[in-house]
């Protein structure tokens, strides 16, 4: 079944570079992977199409084809600039771990595509993809023997050729070549001559150039068999290079001389190329057709995630089950809402969304900060309220009283940041640290390794509730816990339990641990203007730390002055 899940991932990917409006051509790697891990995760949950459309023959038995959908779609794209394009073709250790390899077949579909425009392109990807320097092997290399498709190289560099003007391509070509044979790859490397030679005597005239002439002389040169200084011979008569056309015939046997007259008599150009490149042709031509299913599959796809009703999967089962949603973020589309420059237009535009798909839970913890931007927190503490009321209706169907829900699966993420978003605002903005308090407490209960950091929200909570016996049981139950949080929660409790000298090392610690925290907390607080600070600046985020935790030594008097006997040196 995964390998059908996998196709309509990819069809919903395919469709998509065929048909947006365009694609950035700065854009970021990592958004790439994730647009494409995200079209494979969309398909996952569409239960009733896989079997019915799918062409088992052209998708399946040739499984290797699917990652390379992808890159033909894109190579589709007449508004794609080459440089994205040749990136994805490059071998990267990124694409290699994502599992979305540059992809030979691809090439060649695209090298040999109807239309010329997209030819074009693709050629002059190829050819970028010819350079070879002492530091880098040739991608182009490095992806032909690393594919499916046998004697490929021929087939790309001869289309190149066909494709470009020989007398600038011609240049990278006859530096691959030769670096070919300084590997000691001499067959492929004449392969590649006469596959070159085959392509330039298809063509109504040559005219001369420094790259031809360079052909001709190498191959003179060169010890080889007789059919490539045929192929040679042949383009240099074309050429009307006919003292090096001379000479290379002197070199060859008395067959290939014959079919060199022949052809200076009747123009018929005879077979030079020695190998077989059908294969090729053929299976691009199977991946023209796994393209076609998959952007049929694309429709279905979307049909069914209308269909498709919200809800979590228990994917372990026993008393205590794992559980996934169902839906997955639709990550690219809010990465665009995000970049949107105007607050307002911003949060005019998530809150048509959010009406459009109110199950898109990141959506309520993106809304919520653009009502905070925007100076309506009111309805930052509505939107929050509507999503965790929404989530809780969702969670209330979970039949078993304990469960989990994993951080690290990507559908989980948005519904365990709202929670930690709505508890940190019921903490923080509402002060009701009762709620805040069950809320934490739930989260730690089904993201039992904390990701959300649920536990550090929890530890102030009691604290701002004055509830130092259970604030000190949480302390001790995350004994491992180091971080500034921590340290600074035992150094209080154990000034109010009168243990001073502990209390001094737990500072001490902190100290170390975030130097400019602490720093911040023995400093007159009334002496920093927030609003002289830059959001993003390492002293503001200090300073709201510092505040917070001069705020829970204050609520114990004895702890509070003994705090300000402190020097941050003792």
């Amino acid at each position: 079944m995964a390998r059908w899940y996998y196709l309509a991932g990819l069809s919903a990917l395919s469709c998509f570079l065929q048909h947006a409006g365009t694609i950035d051509s700065d854009i970021e790697d990592s958004e790439e992977k994730e647009l494409e891990y995200q079209a494979v995760r969309l398909a996952k949950y569409c239960p009733r199409f896989y079997l019915q459309y799918v062409n088992p023959y052209s998708d399946v038995v040739f499984g290797l084809i699917e990652p390379m959908v992808a890159h033909y779609a894109l190579g589709l794209k007449k508004n794609v600039e080459v440089s994205l394009l040749q990136y994805i073709f490059e071998d990267t250790h990124a694409g290699l771990m994502a599992g979305y390899g540059a992809s030979v077949l691809a090439l060649i579909c695209l090298l040999v595509n109807k239309d010329q425009q997209i030819r074009r392109k693709a050629a002059t990807v190829a050819e970028n993809l010819l350079e070879w320097s002492e530091d880098q092997v040739s991608p182009l290399y490095i992806i032909v023997k690393n594919s499916i498709v046998d004697d490929s190289l021929p087939l790309i560099l001869g289309e190149i050729v066909r494709n470009t003007d020989f007398s600038h391509s011609g240049r990278p070509i006859m530096k691959f070549i030769r670096t070919l044979l300084k590997n000691k790859e001499k067959k492929e490397a004449t392969d590649i001559v006469c596959g070159v030679c085959s392509v330039l005597l298809d063509e109504e005239s040559l005219e001369k150039s420094e790259s031809l002439e360079e052909l001709v002389s190498f191959v003179t040169e060169l010890k080889t068999d007789s059919n490539t200084r045929l192929a040679a011979a042949l383009v240099a008569e074309k050429a009307g290079y006919s003292s090096k056309a001379k000479l290379l015939y002197e070199m060859l046997s008395k067959a290939d001389r014959k079919r060199f007259d022949r052809f200076v008599s009747d123009s018929k150009v005879p077979q030079v190329l020695s190998i077989d490149l059908s294969l090729s042709t053929e299976m691009a031509r199977l991946l023209e057709r796994a393209y076609h299913s998959t952007k049929y599959l694309h429709k279905i796809i979307f049909e069914e995630r209308k269909n498709l009703i919200p809800g979590l999967t228990v994917l372990r089962s026993g008393d205590s089950p794992t559980i996934e949603y169902n839906l997955p973020p639709g990550n690219y589309r809010l990465m665009r809402l995000a970049s949107i420059p105007d607050s307002s237009e911003r949060v005019v535009r998530m809150e048509n969304a959010l009406a459009r798909d109110p199950y898109e839970f990141r959506l309520y913890s993106m809304l919520a900060n653009g009502y905070t931007e925007i100076g309506l927190d009111n309805k930052c503490q509505y939107i929050l309220e509507a999503g965790y009321s929404k989530l809780e209706t969702l969670l209330g169907e979970i039949e078993s009283e304990s469960y989990s829900l994993e951080y690290d699966r990507a559908n989980n993420k948005p519904l365990l940041d709202l929670i930690v978003d709505y508890a940190d605002f019921l903490r923080i903005r509402v002060g009701d640290q009762t709620r805040a308090i069950e809320t934490y407490e739930m989260l730690l209960d089904i993201d039992r390794e904390d990701d959300v950091h649920a536990k550090h929200g929890l530890l102030n909570s009691l604290f701002r509730q004055k509830n130092f016996m259970k604030a000190e049981k949480l302390l001790e139950r995350y004994l491992e816990e180091e971080d500034v949080d921590f340290l600074m929660g035992r150094a209080f409790i154990s000034a109010i339990r009168n243990r001073k000298q502990d209390a001094n090392i737990y500072l001490l610690r902190a100290l170390r641990t975030n130097p400019l925290i602490v720093e911040m907390l023995f400093r007159d607080m009334g002496s920093v203007k927030f609003e002289e600070l830059k959001e993003e600046d390492d002293e503001r985020e200090a300073a709201m730390y510092a505040l917070d935790y001069r705020q829970v030594w204050e609520s114990s008097p004895k702890a509070y002055n003994w705090l300000k006997t402190r020097r941050i040196s003792d």
